[in-house]
């Protein structure tokens, strides 16, 4: 149970900076910006649940000692990256975005997203 809340609180905290995060970033784009236009709501989605099922599928592998942490960690980025370039490809041939005001837009919350699931990954080791 007390796993189960922690689950539940880091979710929570996630989601919270999420929402956080995407209000300040559409602030600073409607007051410096202006003249762009980026699927924020996408990206953010995108970021969002990528981290998200990463987290699930990573504490699923570990779980089942199949694998080791560092494979799974390595295996899982490689996928979330490929999505990453489909993403983009979707995004810039079919719905008509810049790449680089796509690029300038996705890549900061991609880091930033990213830094999350390592601090995640790192707390969920370390109680392992």
């Amino acid at each position: 149970m007390n796993r189960f809340l922690a689950l539940i609180r880091s979710l929570t905290l996630m989601t919270a900076f999420s929402l956080i995060l995407c209000l300040f970033h559409q602030q600073i784009l409607d007051s410096y910006f202006s003249n762009l236009n980026v699927p924020l709501l996408s990206i953010y989605l995108f970021n969002f649940f990528s981290v998200l099922i990463l987290l699930i599928l990573f504490r699923i592998k570990i779980n089942q000692r199949y694998f080791k942490p560092i494979v799974v960690f390595i295996s899982l980025t490689l996928i979330k990256m490929v999505f990453v370039v489909i993403y983009f490809m979707l995004m810039i041939n079919y719905n008509g975005y810049e790449a680089t005001d796509l690029v300038y837009s996705f890549f900061p919350v991609y880091f930033i997203f990213l830094a999350l699931e390592v601090i995640s990954l790192k707390k969920w080791l370390n109680n392992l």
